[in-house]
Order: C-alpha cells, then structure tokens, then sequence
C-alpha cells in the first residue's frame, strides 16, 4: 500500500508540473536567489520533480509563485 501511494502522489506532482508549462512561475533557488520566467518543461529525477525555465531549472516544491 506504501509503494502505491507514493506512486499516486509522484504522478500526482508530475501532472501538476505539467500544468505549469506555459505559465510564468517564481522559484526560491536558494536562500537569497529567485528563478523567474516560463516554464518551458519538467523533468523527474531520482524521485523529484523539476520544472524549467530556460536553461536552468527548480524543484516543484521551491515553486512560490504562478503568474498567470
């Protein structure tokens, strides 16, 4: 039951990151840097989900703000 509900919630996110192509979207990179711009793809890593902006990239879960 464990291995199915951490795969839900992995499509879960997955789908969510995709909703977000298209859309201008604000990351907290690090404690004092922002990544600001379109999202222009997602990627899932070693578990984690990744959306990108140009040619950098921030984890789902750094995402503070969706601008339209």
């Amino acid at each position: 039951i464990r291995t199915l509900m951490s795969d839900a919630a992995t499509s879960n996110q997955t789908g969510y990151a995709a909703s977000l192509i298209g859309k201008n979207i604000c990351a907290a990179t690090s404690s004092t840097t922002t990544l600001e711009g379109l999202v222009t793809g997602i990627t899932m890593e070693s578990g984690k989900v990744y959306v990108h902006v140009g040619e950098e990239q921030a984890l789902l879960s750094d995402v503070i703000e969706i601008k339209g």
